[in-house]
């Protein structure tokens, strides 16, 4: 992170969700780390697809995608049923271990999609080695972050979701120490970082530790409201550095490919 001289500086990424972009004047500061906060359903994967997607399409970034719980074909499939042509993309799956250096040297330089699929590595790695299911495998996500950094293949990184990474690198120790080590190697490494985040029922705080939204520098809220018979879904800025953002709760609509973020006039 460097100094800047005036706001005019600050590298904005877009989210691609009419009318959230002048929200947030312009999109999400580059090398932020931002929280995705919702309960379930409120569509926080798709969104930050949607992130990623284009930015990949529209300007030839990388991202990397790394899905702890929801297997590869399963996000893939949940994408083009959105109506995300995804031939734009150079789609490569990480899903053993011993394959991550030749996966990653026979990518491409730009437009790449890769997807770490955490939960099978994790089903090979206990297979072969017998390891507890409780390892760091904080230490693996940021392995490879490392290696693709160094090709310079990761602009974007989506964690889904932090509630797993959780189970799966015993955060219940020191959780404040291990969150901001891993927040601060994100920003030191100049990656935009999308993490996902579910809500608890009981609805305190925005994630388990209820420290995740002072460590984060941006939060954006997604929820549920019930309307009669109808479920209307809705997303707002709750934090949001580097910004004069608008904190309206917007209406979140997806229609004909597009995400769409509306007030109760243009509604």
């Amino acid at each position: 992170m460097k100094l800047i001289t005036n706001k005019e500086e600050i590298v904005r990424l877009a989210t691609n969700i009419d009318n959230f972009d002048q929200a947030l004047e312009g999109g999400l500061p580059e090398h932020s780390v931002i929280l995705m906060a919702g309960t379930s359903g409120t569509m926080k994967s798709s969104l930050c697809f949607n992130v990623a997607f284009n930015e990949i399409v529209n300007n030839n970034a990388n991202a990397v995608y790394f899905t702890l719980e929801q297997n590869t074909y399963s996000l893939l499939n949940q994408m083009i049923t959105m109506n995300f042509d995804l031939s734009k993309l150079n789609l490569v799956r990480i899903s053993e271990i011993s394959k991550i250096d030749e996966n990653i040297k026979n990518i491409d330089s730009s437009k790449n999609f890769i997807v770490a699929d955490v939960g099978v590595l994790r089903k090979e790695v206990e297979s072969l080695q017998k390891v507890k299911p409780e390892s760091d495998w904080i230490y693996v996500i940021k392995n490879i972050i490392t290696k693709l950094k160094e090709k310079n293949l990761c602009d974007i990184v989506i964690l889904d979701s932090l509630s797993a990474l959780y189970v799966l690198s015993q955060f219940k120790e020191n959780p404040r120490v291990k969150l901001f080590q891993f927040f601060e190697f994100l920003r030191d490494n100049e990656i935009t970082s999308l993490l996902i985040s579910e809500i608890p029922p009981n609805g305190k705080g925005l994630g388990e530790f209820g420290i995740e939204d002072y460590l984060a520098d941006g939060v954006i809220l997604l929820a549920k409201n019930r309307e009669g018979l109808s479920v209307r879904r809705e997303i707002s800025i709750s934090k949001m550095r580097q910004t004069c953002a608008n904190m309206d709760v917007f209406i979140l609509d997806f229609d004909g490919g597009k995400f769409r973020a509306l007030t109760k006039i243009s509604e």
